[in-house]
């Protein structure tokens, strides 16, 4: 791992105090923990597409306060020149990609682009921020300058990528330290890194950002942050972190209404399965019972039209039994003008049944006919193909 990256090195000033405005070197004795990388304005760098250090770089939009103003810029084109310092600072992607505040200078002069990241109070942190100047039409020095503050302190006055780096393509990247002083009782605020474009800036009131990490530094030999207190990593969720705790009556009273929802529900589904198995139950019985026949019988219904398609007729034990009272009834004492045609088997009559609603044809046996059940049955057999099924005898 290259040492440069992460603790300072024999003639390097270390990291800029912006509290002090002094540089302060970073010890092997101080231990790391990695708060946040970001490649801004880009997708989700995979490990395997790191520089060789098998890190994860997550998108920047989370952290911003607003990201209506600013643009996504990409130069795939532009041959990246690393340095000694740089090579695996970040990968190649990284400085190729970069946010910048907008094409409007006015509206760029009036606003801070500014990124918000949750982290602890009362430690120390080290900010690290990468830049590449890739843009083609900045070309020299003080064409684009900018001012950076972080955590509401000024960092730099007068950054000026192309200086920093002596030219375009060439990344470079400035470390900082800041302290997260005590703010009342809040254990969780919110490290802010935010860019202005410069009043000394030539060309372009702009500012533009590629990439940043943070650190928290230990203090008396311990990296945890308050007990209770904690802050929500928005690299895995979007909620914004909350400071407030769940008590453990609000815990019991959600679970014992989650459990009572669950019981009330196998309640409703189990009445509600009786309900359909007992109708279903009831329907089975009425139709075995013939007191549901005149409803299904295509001879009672006057609605059902007869086809030529042949249906064998019902069971006897499913057939309505008319009684001969009913049939005297319904074709008035076998009165000759319900007679409506004559065979070997007798006179063949209208019955009208409940007040005339529903007809059927009701063949009377001739006393003097040779034919009986058996013959008269094979007829209605032989004619069923046009005839609808037979649906009652006497």
């Amino acid at each position: 791992m290259p040492t440069n990256l992460y603790y300072t090195t024999a003639g390097d000033p270390g990291l800029h105090n912006v509290d002090k405005d002094v540089n302060s070197p970073l010890q092997k004795e101080t231990a790391l923990e990695l708060m946040y990388r970001i490649n801004v304005a880009a997708n989700y760098i995979e490990p395997y597409n790191d520089s060789g250090m098998f890190r994860s770089w997550v998108n920047d939009v989370n952290y911003l306060t607003d990201t209506r103003p600013s643009v996504y810029q990409y130069n795939g084109t532009i041959q990246i020149q690393h340095n000694n310092h740089t090579r695996y600072a970040a990968p190649d992607v990284l400085y190729r990609t970069a946010r910048t505040m907008g094409p409007n200078s006015t509206v760029n002069e009036e606003y801070n682009m500014t990124w918000e990241f949750p982290v602890h109070s009362t430690f120390t942190y080290f900010v690290r921020l990468h830049f590449c100047q890739f843009i083609p039409i900045i070309l020299r020095e003080g064409d684009l300058i900018f001012q950076i503050y972080i955590a509401n302190q000024t960092a730099e006055l007068y950054a000026d990528i192309i200086s920093w780096a002596d030219g375009n393509g060439v990344p470079i990247y400035k470390v900082y330290e800041v302290k997260m002083h005590a703010r009342g009782i809040e254990e969780v605020q919110n490290l802010s890194i935010a860019l202005h474009p410069s009043p000394q800036s030539f060309s372009f009131s702009e500012a533009m950002l590629n990439g940043a990490e943070i650190f928290k530094l230990s203090k008396s030999d311990r990296l945890s942050g308050p007990n209770p207190g904690v802050y929500q990593d928005r690299t895995i969720s979007n909620t914004p972190p909350s400071a407030t705790s769940t008590k453990p009556k609000h815990s019991l009273r959600r679970t014992v209404a989650i459990i009572g929802a669950a019981v009330s529900g196998i309640v409703v589904v189990s009445v509600l399965f009786f309900l359909i198995f007992r109708r279903r139950v009831q329907k089975f019985k009425d139709l075995v019972s013939g007191d549901a026949a005149s409803n299904l019988s295509p001879l009672v219904s006057s609605s059902r039209k007869s086809t030529k398609t042949h249906r064998p007729s019902l069971p006897s034990e499913l057939c309505y039994r008319f009684s001969l009272v009913e049939i005297i009834a319904a074709t008035n004492n076998f009165d000759d003008s319900f007679i409506i045609g004559v065979g070997g088997f007798g006179n063949v009559y209208k019955g009208l049944f409940d007040g005339g609603v529903n007809r059927a044809a009701i063949k009377r046996l001739n006393p003097s006919s040779q034919q009986g059940a058996t013959e008269f049955r094979t007829e209605i057999e032989l004619c069923s193909p046009s005839l609808d099924s037979a649906i009652w005898f006497l």
